[in-house]
């Protein structure tokens, strides 16, 4: 089965395609924060609320409605707000990072498929600012998190040999770091660990990365 979120991924489709520049996708970035501050997600969900059918039923489950929270009840505030802490400090670091290469490339012949994964990988982190203070509908952005990781690629792929290893290593630490705030902020669902053939299989249901 899908996840209903996933038919979210499609307009990934036309985004990729889009000629943003980096000044076009800080500024998506910065409203997507602005927004993110706002009571504009909860105001989206009691109005699809009250659309009645599916839509409603999972609106009301995301945002709270009639008393129903199944999702963010399962998630007291410090395990939240550690969450949203740690989420907001990695982008922090790697999205001014990943811009900056764009800038500092930008005549160079490879820089193009970079740019278009550029579009999903900001447009990703554009909608997780402006559903951050709520963990389930995080879901929505995660479709798009693995770009970064093919952004890491392409820059290591295209740069001086007698330098890769040197940003390696640092996209290595950068790794480590998340890995230990994930646990971190997550412990009680991560550790320990269970894959989907244990035989005793049990998981909570709680943060999205």
């Amino acid at each position: 089965t899908i996840h209903i979120t996933a038919i979210f991924f499609l307009f990934s489709y036309p985004i990729y395609h889009r000629n943003w520049s980096v000044k076009t996708k800080i500024i998506i970035l910065v409203l997507a924060l602005l927004v993110g501050f706002t009571p504009f997600m909860q105001t989206l969900l009691e109005f699809l609320g009250g659309i009645g059918g599916r839509i409603a039923e999972k609106a009301a489950a995301y945002g709270g409605l009639n008393g129903v929270d199944r999702y963010n009840d399962s998630v007291s505030e410090a395990e939240k707000t550690t969450a949203l802490i740690s989420g907001v400090l990695k982008r922090i670091f790697i999205i001014p990072f990943l811009l900056y290469i764009e800038h500092r490339f930008k005549n160079n012949n490879w820089i193009y498929k970079y740019k278009k994964f550029m579009n999903l990988f900001v447009f990703g982190n554009a909608v997780y600012f402006v559903v951050m203070r709520d963990i389930a509908l995080q879901r929505f952005a995660a479709y798009f998190y693995p770009f970064e990781i093919i952004l890491l690629c392409v820059f290591i792929d295209n740069i001086p040999k007698n330098k890769r290893i040197k940003w390696i290593f640092i996209f290595i630490l950068y790794a480590l770091v998340k890995l230990i705030f994930i646990l971190n902020s997550a412990h009680d669902y991560l550790v320990p660990y269970y894959w989907i053939f244990d035989i005793n299989f049990y998981r909570k249901s709680g943060l999205n990365f």
